[in-house]
């Protein structure tokens, strides 16, 4: 089996349904999805949305996001279109290396989590003064991190 084509655990769906779980108590629906298009990672959104109280916005399975580095990552977020909530479900440590990259600033507590490492199925939730397009390193804000869905 090619790794692309491999599928989620079963504590993988279990871990994906409680992070769409947190998603919906933050009240957080995303208005763009970008995800991986391995398997995995298209049934890690699969979990979380079906948790979401109403429909993600346009939802897009980017190539590069496969094997692509932070930077990439980020370049992908920045060519999105205009959108309040963005959320990309990707893989690590490629998602570890973008939550660093752009966590300057932050809570003190998801500052602390992060600083331990960015698990599967980890949830970062960042906030940024400027549009998509004009993110760039250490532009973000860690609001929350949740190093194992709670």
């Amino acid at each position: 089996m090619r790794d692309s084509e491999r599928p989620l655990t079963e504590r993988g769906r279990s871990d994906a349904g409680q992070v769409g779980s947190e998603l919906a108590r933050m009240n957080l629906v995303p208005d763009l999805v970008l995800c991986s298009p391995a398997l995995r990672t298209r049934q890690t959104w699969d979990g979380v949305a079906a948790m979401l109280p109403g429909p993600a916005g346009e939802v897009v399975y980017p190539d590069a996001l496969y094997n692509g580095d932070a930077k990439v990552y980020l370049a992908a977020l920045s060519t999105s279109k205009p959108v309040q909530t963005a959320m990309i479900v990707g893989h690590n440590p490629t998602m570890e290396e973008l939550a660093a990259l752009l966590a300057v600033r932050g809570t003190p507590e998801a500052l602390a989590l992060l600083e331990r490492g960015y698990p599967t199925s980890g949830l970062a939730v960042f906030s940024f003064t400027a549009e998509l397009a004009d993110i760039g390193p250490r532009s973000g804000f860690l609001e929350r991190f949740l190093a194992r869905p709670e």
